[in-house]
This record gives C-alpha cells, sequence and structure tokens, in this order.
C-alpha cells in the first residue's frame, strides 16, 4: 500500500515513496466484499476466458529461434516450466548492463537469444513472457521497481509503527513476469538470476491452495491483499518489495 508518492519531473528517475505492509491488514482487506461472490465469479470468469485468449502466442506467432528453444522443455506443468525456463535463462543468457542496440529489422527476442545472448533484468523478463506465452501459459512482462527485503530493514526512516520512508532510485529499477493462475489472477515470477532462490514449483505446492481460497471467497480485493502487488506497489510473498509501472 502506497500512502505517498512523488516523482520528479527533470528526469533524473529518482522516486519516493511511503510505503508499509502489514499482515493484519491484509487479512481485513480479503474480507472486504466490493462485489457479491455470483456476480463476482461472474466477472472474473469473463476476465479468464480473455487472458487466456490475449495472453498466449498462436503458433504461427511463435518464431523459429523461439521454437528451437521450446525444443528443451519438457515438463507440461506451468510451474515446472517456469522453472525449466528460469534454468534455461541462467544457464544461455548473461546478466550484464552493457546492453547493445537493437539492430534494425531485428526481433529483440530472438535477437537476445540467438546474438547478444546477454542482457539485464527486462531482457530475461522479455524472454521468459515470449517463451511462456509459446508454451500456451498466460504471463504478462511487468517493470517497475524492486526493493530487498534487507533495503527496507535497514532504513532508519521510520514515520510510524509499520511504517518506513525508502528512496527508490533508478538503481532500483527492476522487470519481471506475472502468470495467470486459474480460479486466481496474476502472480508475479522473476526469472532474472539472484532475484529468486527456490523452485516456483514447490513454491507454489504451498501457496496455491492459499490463493484460491480468496477467489472463492469472492473478494475483490485479493489481489492487492493477498499477492500484494499492485499498480502503485506493495508487498510479495515472492521476493522481497515490488512496484510495478507498467504491464504489458
Amino acid at each position: 500500500t502506497v500512502t505517498d508518492k512523488t516523482v520528479s519531473s527533470n528526469n533524473k528517475d529518482e522516486y519516493k515513496y511511503l510505503s508499509y505492509f502489514d499482515t493484519s491488514i491484509m487479512y481485513d482487506l480479503s474480507g472486504t466484499e466490493l462485489y457479491n461472490n455470483a456476480t463476482y465469479q461472474k466477472l472474473f470468469s469473463q476476465y479468464q476466458s480473455i487472458v487466456e485468449k490475449e495472453y498466449v502466442l498462436k503458433e504461427q506467432d511463435v518464431s523459429d529461434t523461439v521454437k528451437k528453444v521450446l525444443d528443451n522443455f519438457t515438463k507440461k506443468s506451468k510451474y515446472a516450466r517456469v522453472d525449466e525456463i528460469r534454468a534455461y535463462l541462467a544457464e544461455n543468457i548473461e546478466f550484464s548492463y552493457q546492453s547493445r542496440k537493437l539492430p534494425e529489422g531485428k526481433d529483440f527476442v530472438d535477437y537476445v537469444l540467438n546474438e547478444q545472448k546477454s542482457g539485464y533484468t527486462a531482457h530475461f523478463a522479455s524472454v521468459a513472457t515470449v517463451l511462456l506465452q509459446a508454451s500456451n501459459i498466460p504471463a504478462r512482462y511487468v517493470e517497475g521497481y524492486y526493493l530487498p527485503e534487507t533495503y527496507i530493514n535497514e532504513s532508519e526512516n521510520v514515520v510510524s509503527d509499520n511504517i518506513k520512508k525508502v528512496n527508490v532510485t533508478d538503481l532500483n529499477a527492476h522487470a519481471w513476469v506475472e502468470i495467470f493462475i486459474d480460479d486466481y489472477g496474476w502472480v508475479p515470477v522473476d526469472v532474472t538470476p539472484g532475484f529468486y532462490s527456490d523452485s516456483f514449483e514447490e513454491m507454489m505446492e504451498n501457496y496455491e491452495d492459499y490463493y484460491k481460497q480468496f477467489h472463492h471467497a469472492g473478494t475483490a480485493e485479493r489481489h492487492v491483499s493477498s499477492i500484494g502487488r499492485s499498480e502503485s506497489g506493495t508487498s510479495s510473498d515472492f521476493c522481497g518489495q515490488y512496484g510495478a509501472s507498467a504491464e504489458y
């Protein structure tokens, strides 16, 4: 939950956020009904149908390069496929801030996979989004900021209980992926080496039932309160603190 936000207009990429996360508030929010259960289920079903069409790639839209990469994957589960993609990227793409300019006429993802073979979070997230969509897993690319828990915990600028003031700069810029979980919604997935530790498949085995209880409760607040990531930026159970500023 962001309670105060200022963004500089002098192109210095400096942001200030006053944010907090409190598990007691999380459960309070999860009990707030914006729609009755029947209406919510109907709306969510309609939205899920749209997602399943718009956030995957048709076979004719998948490049030969991407198809070749997909041949390396054998797992059918969407969670296991995430782990396979993570492993492939870690092995074949080197993390580097020294990115080359995309040559005219080149496809961005194909270029990263075939020629550049390096990049930072935007490159990893872009490639993973395409690989997931080509695997018939609804996915979207997200840009924003990332704050490790240590960064937040070490901040001495305490405003009041459960509220800290943290300066967010361009160094905190980050990109990740979100995949759509049936009967729940969008869940963040980091694919850049060093920004995740656990197997996504194993983690989701522990969280899936927890997520779906919010869906069946028919509460429209669950996207903010349970996985804890909104457009304005809240805490995440997955890997520290995220805030999304753009989703594609």
